[in-house]
């Protein structure tokens, strides 16, 4: 799948994480669950989903970020 393919099969709260998670590029779970007013645990199923498909990316202290593959559109 390309970045076009994987973002029209997106879940509008999924968009919502992906939208913040652009312009922070180290953010919480917690601080998307409060910037997307979606649940925690709709986050957390979220970020696993992205995790799996390597749009996201897990760093130091639990922070997530956008791999830097899909943020450049070469996936």
């Amino acid at each position: 799948m390309n970045v076009k393919q994987i973002r029209e099969n997106m879940t509008e709260a999924a968009l919502s994480v992906e939208s913040v998670m652009r312009g922070h590029p180290r953010i919480t779970l917690q601080e998307l669950s409060t910037a997307c007013s979606i649940s925690l645990p709709a986050v957390e199923f979220i970020i696993e989903q992205m995790l799996c498909m390597r749009v996201a990316q897990r760093g130091a202290f639990g922070r997530y970020s956008l791999t830097p593959e899909y943020q450049n559109g070469s996936f």
